[in-house]
């Protein structure tokens, strides 16, 4: 199943000056994506995935648990090796991690023994940045999401709503051209779950960053996205490729709106039904 798509919503990037990262690119390309896993690779996970991602799309995957979204995030950021095809951001093959797309996790995973803005000024320091240009990105990007002032805290002082925002912060500090979200907010409250929702919009239509974004919620999706991809049940493959229509910005109260509702009915539908065909596959087993 081939899906390609033409940027016809990605944001325009705001704040132009001689203190703004350089301009990314970030068009992604799966190429008929094969992933098997388990012993002797016998468990077909991802099955043919064809898909375009254009620079500076806002892209959220949505399926029943156990369908490989996780995997096909994982895939693109050279965490998992695939079996067959290929997967490419602006051309370039990937077959491992790299810097140029930054992850965040559910969890945040930051280092407990470095302060806020040490954790985010590490990528750049890796990278080879001098230790003052690193803590400016560091603390530029932590004035983008709300806590220039928790730059010297340390992670274990800060809410989970914050730490995730941190997160969001340090896979940015390397100015990737891809930022890869699996299910980022699924821990959070429904009020922080909101919060940050806007936060990471608000991040966004600032820098232009391409997103990948796994989520199981229906309502995150349509809120957040250019455009919502519908996995199927094992092995993963994509069913359905939806347009997110709504104009931007998005307000809180865009859940009531006629359009909202008629694609939220449309992947209830999908989900639903993938569901009860993955349950009924976990019973054959």
């Amino acid at each position: 199943m081939n899906l390609h798509h033409r940027a016809s919503t990605a944001p325009e990037r705001r704040g132009a000056g001689p203190e703004m990262l350089e301009p990314r690119s970030g068009n992604v390309s799966f190429q008929e994506v094969t992933v098997r896993l388990g012993v002797r690779a016998q468990r077909l996970i991802l099955d043919r995935i064809s898909l375009n991602i254009p620079s500076g799309q806002f892209v959220c995957v949505l399926g029943p648990s156990g369908c490989g979204k996780s995997t096909l995030l994982n895939a693109l950021a050279g965490f998992v090796m695939t079996s067959g095809g290929r997967i490419a951001v602006d051309g370039d093959t990937i077959t491992t991690p790299g810097a140029d797309r930054g992850v965040v996790f559910q969890e945040p995973t930051l280092f407990p023994w470095k302060t806020v803005l040490a954790n985010v000024s590490l990528g750049p320091l890796l990278a080879g940045a001098a230790s003052n240009e690193a803590e400016r990105i560091g603390r530029k990007l932590l004035g983008r999401v709300g806590l220039s002032s928790r730059c010297e805290s340390f992670p274990k002082h800060l809410s989970g709503g914050m730490q995730q925002r941190v997160g969001i912060a340090r896979a940015l500090a390397n100015n990737p051209r891809v930022l890869l979200m699996d299910e980022p907010f699924g821990a959070l409250d429904a009020q922080i779950r909101s919060m940050m929702q806007h936060v990471l919009l608000d991040v966004w239509a600032e820098v232009g960053v391409t997103v990948l974004f796994v989520t199981h919620d229906i309502d995150e999706a349509i809120t957040l996205g250019d455009r919502i991809l519908i996995m199927g049940a094992s092995p993963g493959r994509i069913i359905d490729d939806i347009a997110v229509p709504i104009a931007r910005p998005r307000a809180d109260d865009v859940i009531f709106l006629p359009e909202f509702n008629h694609i939220k009915r449309r992947c209830f539908d999908h989900i639903r039904r993938e569901s009860i065909s993955a349950f009924a596959q976990q019973d054959e087993v």
